[in-house]
């Protein structure tokens, strides 16, 4: 089950070598259910090609964006995921559409797969709301954490200037909001709420259980050690959670604000014991936080309200096209759909066939620049390079998932962790491509992503 060892690496566990014996017993026992393999399975592809090459729409402007808003118009979120988090064609397709559906619609925030305080900066940037920082650059390169070069490149920083241009035309109540969804590291959001009345002695017991001292795996070690679990000091800090009604956003509420921080606290806490106890159970965790979070954002803004979700494609494409419900796995498109109903969301998915990415072969590593092996055969992405599509889209009607070519086929996933010697017996999960989203983008060669440009050697904080 090769999907899995690309979930394990992603999902942060292959780093400590006294954690990698636990984690090979819980595979072995997510996997000991119902037999099931990702073997590529016989399939009749001699019309999907075609099919997909008769019902490609362009993409070369963004005036061909055009169908796709207009699928989008009924959608209060809208889904923009990414075969990989270090491919700059898909950060550029991603702010492109974005900017499109703010400029022609209503769009009140984007959350993306980052952590709470993050994007918090990044809010009163776009919204200056305070001018800690003098550009976007200079924001992005003061985030923390490892995983902070996925948003520390050039596109991100051209992304939250375009925003920033944008609202300065717009009065408060319309000006466009940036948040983080995901609670891998909820260490400094626990420590923001120390001193803060209801949550202080309840944060400072969590904390001091957690005892987090340089990394959340400490946690891992530590129960793994056989140290007791946090959830009773967790559970007690999420008893604190006010059930007040929520202010509107822009008159800079922090009740809401250390709301999530608590949450993404509590969350975080569950996410690595449950990743440890109950394997699969932790990606679960995960993908509800970030559905809850949205659902939040979208009361908080008000029953109107329409959001842009940034996140992989193997959250924002609906589960139950693909076998993870057998393994016990849910994503977020799959909740969304179930809670917001079909016309409720839009999931667009974006792939391609090889080139070069930006990414760790192992986590917590060095980051480079890696080359992309072209897909394997019988993929998604071979079937369109060999159909010979070198950039397209395409939209799934009711009616084209009726008269379409309704096959499954593998589709490739690239994590923050990739090795490309593995490329060919890992990081694929088969899937029905029309069922699993709404819309296509298909490039067939990308390229990595562009860092951002060295810091001025003054420093880029006022």
């Amino acid at each position: 089950m090769n999907w899995w060892r690309c979930w394990i690496e992603t999902g942060l566990l292959v780093r400590s070598r006294l954690l990698r014996p636990l984690f090979l017993v819980v595979l072995a026992l997510m996997i000991s259910g119902p037999a099931h393999s990702d073997a590529p399975a016989p399939a009749d592809l001699s019309g999907f090609g075609p099919w997909m090459v008769q019902n490609t729409l362009p993409l070369i402007t963004t005036d061909d964006f055009a169908p796709l808003l207009a699928r989008c118009g009924a959608a209060q979120l809208v889904l923009l995921g990414d075969g990989s988090h270090g491919s700059d064609e898909f950060y550029r397709l991603r702010r492109l559409i974005s900017l499109e559906l703010m400029r022609c619609q209503r769009i009140d925030f984007v959350a993306i797969e980052a952590d709470w305080l993050s994007c918090r900066k990044m809010d009163a940037y776009v919204r200056e709301a305070c001018d800690e920082y003098e550009s976007a650059e200079s924001l992005l390169r003061a985030l923390p954490g490892w995983l902070a070069w996925v948003w520390q490149n050039q596109d991100m920083a051209l992304f939250l200037e375009q925003l920033r241009a944008l609202n300065l035309t717009r009065p408060p109540a319309r000006k466009v909001a940036i948040y983080g969804m995901d609670l891998l590291d909820g260490r400094d959001s626990l420590h923001g709420l120390i001193g803060c009345p209801p949550y202080d002695r309840a944060a400072r017991a969590l904390e001091t259980c957690l005892d987090w001292r340089g990394d959340p795996q400490d946690y891992l070690r530590h129960l793994a050690a056989g140290a007791p679990d946090c959830e009773t000091a967790a559970q007690n800090l999420l008893q604190q959670v006010p059930a007040s009604g929520l202010f509107p956003y822009w008159l800079e509420d922090r009740s809401f604000d250390r709301l999530q921080q608590a949450l993404m606290a509590v969350g975080t806490e569950a996410y690595y014991r449950c990743q440890l106890l109950y394997g699969e159970r932790g990606w679960n965790v995960r993908v509800r936080h970030f559905s809850r979070t949205l659902q939040r954002l979208l009361k908080r803004h008000g029953s109107a309200s329409r959001g842009i979700v940034w996140a992989h494609n193997t959250h924002v494409g609906d589960a139950t096209a693909t076998p993870m419900p057998r393994w016990g796995l849910e994503s977020l498109g799959q909740l969304l759909r179930r809670n917001c109903g079909a016309q409720g969301v839009f999931l667009l998915g974006q792939f391609s066939f090889q080139g070069s990415v930006r990414a760790s072969r192992q986590w917590q590593g060095e980051v480079e620049n890696l080359i992309v092996p072209p897909a394997r055969d019988g993929s998604l992405e071979a079937v369109l390079h060999h159909s010979g599509v070198k950039a397209g889209m395409w939209l799934f009607t009711a009616a084209e998932r009726r008269g379409g070519p309704n096959v499954s086929l593998d589709q490739r996933a690239i994590g923050v962790v990739y090795e490309p010697l593995r490329d060919q017996s890992e990081n694929y999960l088969r899937v029905y491509p029309m069922e699993r989203y709404d819309g296509l983008i298909f490039v067939d060669q990308t390229t990595a992503v562009r860092p951002l440009t060295p810091a001025p050697a003054e420093g880029g904080g006022r």
